[in-house]
């Protein structure tokens, strides 16, 4: 059983590393030309892969231009006892791309038993990594010590209203912090660290909301579920890195789609006054690829009603094409 589920398990992961290699190029190609949302957006065609079991075949799959039928025979001799005498037989274990999703199937009692070895070996694994998850979890939030934090009240409603979030957010103090983050995926919470600059206030709830906005919690569990069940496939992780990137990069997008063209500067050295003190957690404004975030900052420029259909229009293709198999 534990064989099974590992086997397809494997074939979804070998899927999604074909599906990893053309988004990389997408990624390069998309991020001049196309907003980070819709970069980011992206990945969900790869969580798709990775985590939905189900076969939908289309003419306009990516696997319709790649020769999908490779069958190989492999000697496997087996002897079969007789009353009389054992006779000698050879079979052939025939490995192909199934049509319906599978890259490989096995044929064989040895390499059956494989698989059960394999998949033993992946649910520990799996154990392993949920164990340290939930572990670091617990640890953080028993780290935290949240203290109530009435001062941004009026802030904070204003800019909830801004961008229309409208459950009611909470937000603390924690000695443990240096800088800001969002706790929480069903109800969010702000923890801010003690001696903020009131300047930089407002951009920093603009930045945190818009997180509970886009549900960026959420899929940063996602990925790392993902990444949980598919531990041996190192691009997977390697995915995972990109996409949580990709995540502050659309937040930061979403900030400056709600503020002046001449705040971007203030926008920028709110990030900057951060990431310049030490954090025990990975935190946006802590993050050691703010180069490149700050050259987005700058560099950024609004998206055209038109540009957003040609997006729209470009994704869902990209969608049919990269999370369908082939119907050959």
């Amino acid at each position: 059983m534990i064989g099974e589920v590992f086997y397809y398990v494997l074939n979804m992961s070998i899927m999604a590393v074909l599906v990893i290699f053309v988004l990389f190029f997408l990624r390069v190609i998309a991020k001049k030309w196309f907003s980070k949302s819709m970069v980011f957006i992206l990945w969900s065609f790869v969580i798709f892969r990775l985590l939905i079991p189900i076969s939908i075949p289309s003419s306009f799959s990516i696997l319709n231009f790649f020769d999908v039928t490779l069958i190989r025979n492999v000697p496997v001799k087996t002897t079969i006892p007789l009353i009389e005498e054992n006779i000698s037989y050879s079979f052939s274990n025939i490995i192909q791309q199934a049509e319906s999703y599978t890259p490989i199937t096995y044929e064989t009692p040895t390499i059956g038993n494989l698989f059960n070895i394999l998949g033993s070996i992946w649910i520990t694994g799996i154990i392993i990594f949920f164990t340290v998850l939930i572990i670091l979890w617990l640890n953080v939030n028993k780290q935290l010590c949240k203290i109530p934090c009435n001062d941004y009240n009026n802030l904070l409603a204003v800019t909830s209203n801004k961008l229309k979030v409208f459950p009611k957010i909470q937000c603390f103090y924690s000695d443990f912090l240096n800088t800001p983050i969002v706790a929480g995926i069903i109800a969010p919470k702000i923890i801010l660290p003690y001696g903020l600059d009131d300047s930089l206030t407002k951009y920093i709830f603009l930045h945190e909301i818009c997180h509970i906005k886009r549900q960026d919690n959420l899929w940063k569990l996602l990925f790392l579920l993902t990444a949980c069940i598919h531990w041996f496939n190192p691009f997977v992780w390697l995915m995972v890195t990109i996409s949580i990137r990709d995540i502050e990069l659309a937040c930061d997008e979403k900030v400056l789609r709600n503020i002046e063209d001449e705040s971007r500067k203030d926008y920028a050295e709110a990030l900057l006054s951060f990431s310049e003190k030490p954090t025990k957690l990975s935190t946006a404004f802590g993050n050691n690829k703010l180069r490149k975030r700050i050259e987005s900052i700058i560099e950024y420029q609004r998206i055209s009603t038109y540009m957003g259909i040609i997006m729209v229009v470009v994704w869902s293709i990209c969608g049919i094409i990269l999370i369908t198999n082939s119907s050959l």
